[in-house]
């Protein structure tokens, strides 16, 4: 399986860093047969038993993300997830923004709270939109994982620091128990810090993205 996939992955806990891993490629899922073995049944609400099972992840970028938040009713813990609409700028974006990681359960993103991170954003319907007290909810979980901010942490509420006009500057948010992440940038795409057209000198050959990686490498080590 690849690591970095751009567009959708899913992942599951495996015996190794990334073996009982599931990845999708927009909507072609690959499924090892035991995973999917595993996953026939559901649970009560609809919900698939493997994004049930303790011991599994989930991971959805860009296209990934627009497609878990139309399954959220088969995910626990996502009810509250919004939709993503075309871009208040009724444009594709593609850009370097900043985002800051925000408290939240996500397995994904731990010990990553506060971190203020340049992310590569290419998407054309990434505009969050939420319905009733769906983002209220939300926020009273900490369920809302990323925001785009400007360079002194404030959330961006305003084009072009928030590229598709998300309210808050919402892009990333996490189920109930965290192992559901979504988030509409890109941070497969500059885990190496060359890939980035900044960067701090702190930096070495990673960004601080890998992190994502190296938690669901302990993730796998600990389930």
């Amino acid at each position: 399986a690849h690591m970095f996939t751009q567009v959708a992955m899913f992942m599951f806990t495996q015996l190794s860093m990334f073996t009982q891993l599931a990845c999708a490629v927009g909507a072609q899922p690959f499924i090892r047969p035991r995973a999917l073995k595993a996953s026939q049944g559901m649970k009560p609400g609809g919900g698939l038993s493997l994004l049930w099972a303790c011991e599994t992840f989930t991971f959805g970028v860009c296209n990934g993300c627009q497609m878990l938040s139309n399954l959220k009713d088969l995910i626990p813990g996502a009810e509250n997830w919004p939709a993503f609409l075309w871009n208040e700028s009724d444009q594709f974006e593609a850009r370097l923004s900043q985002v800051t990681i925000a408290e939240s359960p996500s397995v994904l993103l731990a010990g990553m709270e506060g971190w203020q991170i340049p992310v590569a954003v290419a998407h054309g319907e990434g505009r969050a939109s939420f319905t009733g007290e769906s983002l209220n909810c939300l926020s009273e979980k900490n369920q809302i994982a990323v925001q785009f901010t400007d360079h002194n942490g404030a959330v961006a509420s305003s084009y072009p620091l928030n590229p598709n006009g998300s309210p808050q500057g919402i892009t990333g948010l996490t189920s109930r128990d965290g192992r559901a992440t979504i988030m509409m940038p890109h941070p497969e795409r500059v885990f190496r810090s060359q890939q980035l057209s900044w960067k701090s000198s702190r930096w070495k050959e990673y960004s601080p993205w890998m992190q994502i990686f190296i938690n669901a490498y302990k993730f796998s080590q600990e389930t």
